[in-house]
């Protein structure tokens, strides 16, 4: 794997772990209501 690749692997699953991290944070806003 190139440095390129693994940094833009690096940066996606970053991404991705905000994004989900944000869903369930809004999951379990709305279910406290």
């Amino acid at each position: 794997m190139t440095p390129a690749k693994k940094k833009f692997a690096l940066a996606a699953a970053g991404g991705a772990a905000i994004i989900i991290f944000a869903i369930v944070k809004l999951v379990f806003t709305l279910n406290g209501s």
